[in-house]
């Protein structure tokens, strides 16, 4: 009797213990100087719509629709954003969350740029009535009329791409040094990232490796998206530029050819011809169904007269 007293006990505190475990993991804590971060911009019904076409598109297929409780069921929860857990965080809370990402829920710090990332805050905010938004920052550029400019020199015996940085500052060209630069490749489903997302160096500059199989177009022209995140100065940039440096491939267009994704006129021919066989049988059910009705109709006057 006294063993299964302990036994029992043993368990009740290894489960205590890893229950207590398990929700500190799932504590996601946001550093106090991120808190603080606000919008630069005032929330409006057209940030608030904007807002929704990016969360149906990147998120509700975990978080569900805002307030009908139909989230994924994973763990950590997703939850849904319509709720006090949600709703309590500060902006600065839900920025955050959004750029870095965490388990399961991706970063979309590469994937959506900060003016969309706080379109999805005010998007989630518009389902509390209470909310007031918090005074705005000062926009992360931070000198008026600054501008950038990217240069991508590829070394072909190395397979690298040298990206430089260069911004004007009060008419003055200087490097943009301690930078957070992203590179990505253009594909039709999505843009591919090369390597990670790294800092410039004093130069402004970031040595990338280019993968050797990259496939072009017919002359291998590849198009090459830079992402640039300079708070201090030159706030975050997007430039695209095109280097033949690819595999040169002869394939036709993916819309060329018939395929699920494509339009109407270019779907497969076994899904056209499915489909309007079932539109078919569905009408001459229906015909059926009103001939059978109509006849059932007329023997009823044949008997009663």
């Amino acid at each position: 009797m006294k063993n299964n007293y302990s036994k029992s006990l043993i368990l009740l505190i290894v489960f205590t213990i890893c229950f207590i475990y398990n929700s500190i993991a799932q504590e996601w804590v946001v550093p106090e100087n991120k808190k603080k971060k606000t919008s630069s911009f005032k929330f409006s019904p057209t940030t608030i719509s904007d807002g929704e076409a990016i969360f149906i598109k990147s998120c509700q297929s975990c978080h569900g629709t805002p307030g009908k409780g139909n989230f994924a069921l994973l763990n950590p929860s997703p939850g849904d954003p319509s709720t006090e857990k949600f709703q309590n965080q500060l902006d600065g809370d839900l920025f955050f969350k959004l750029t870095t990402g965490r388990g399961l829920m991706p970063s979309f710090k590469n994937l959506l740029k900060e003016e969309d990332r706080w379109k999805l805050v005010s998007y989630i905010r518009s389902f509390n009535n209470k909310y007031i938004q918090p005074p705005l920052s000062a926009p992360s550029t931070g000198c008026k009329g600054c501008t950038t400019n990217v240069e991508l020199i590829f070394l072909k015996d190395s397979s690298k791409i040298i990206l430089k940085a260069i911004g004007s500052l009060n008419g003055i060209n200087v490097p943009i040094s301690e930078a957070e630069v992203s590179l990505f490749v253009k594909r039709y489903f999505g843009d591919m990232q090369i390597g990670k997302t790294v800092n410039t160096d004093s130069a402004g500059t970031y040595t990338f490796n280019i993968p050797n199989n990259i496939h072009g177009d017919s002359i291998g022209n590849l198009i090459f998206i830079t992402r640039i995140t300079d708070e201090k100065f030159f706030g975050e940039t997007q430039d695209t530029i095109q280097m033949q440096i690819g595999i040169p491939i002869n394939k036709p267009p993916l819309n060329d050819e018939r395929a699920m994704w494509n339009v109407v006129k270019k779907a497969p021919l076994w899904l056209m011809i499915s489909y309007t066989t079932v539109v078919l049988i569905v009408i001459s059910c229906i015909l059926y169904v009103i001939f059978q009705l109509f006849r059932f109709k007329r023997k009823s006057r044949i008997k009663k007269s």
